[in-house]
């Protein structure tokens, strides 16, 4: 027989549909998410020396590697996708000078920049 304990990136579960399937066939008992986030740190922290992998009995190694790959999924959320930062407008002020649309002013003189503004204010 192996005891060979396997890698938890072997299995990956996506959805609960997912995780009811494996354990049926696994033939191991469908538990609530309350379980995991009781036993949350057995589960991600529980790392078996062979010898003690091997004591375990199957059903405990299959409830233990599925339970590890389902609460990879139900922590692991797709991140939000970074927006593109809107690009800045840059306008031409009377003073000649090219500056961001935000940051324009008006002068008594016409549209200018802020280094301007004391100039064109006269």
């Amino acid at each position: 027989m192996d005891f060979q304990k396997p890698r938890f990136n072997d299995i990956t579960i996506t959805s609960q549909a997912e995780y009811e399937a494996l354990c049926a066939q696994a033939e191991i008992q469908v538990r609530p998410v309350k379980h995991f986030a009781q036993e949350e740190t057995w589960y991600m922290g529980a790392d078996y020396w062979p010898e003690q992998w091997a004591e375990l009995t199957r059903e405990q190694r299959c409830e233990h590697v599925i339970g590890v790959a389902y609460i990879k999924h139900l922590y692991t959320r797709p991140r939000p996708a970074k927006r593109a930062p809107k690009p800045v407008e840059v306008v031409r002020c009377d003073c000649g000078h090219d500056v961001p649309r935000r940051m324009q002013m008006n002068a008594s003189m016409g549209t200018s920049c802020p280094r301007c503004y004391d100039r064109m204010s006269d």
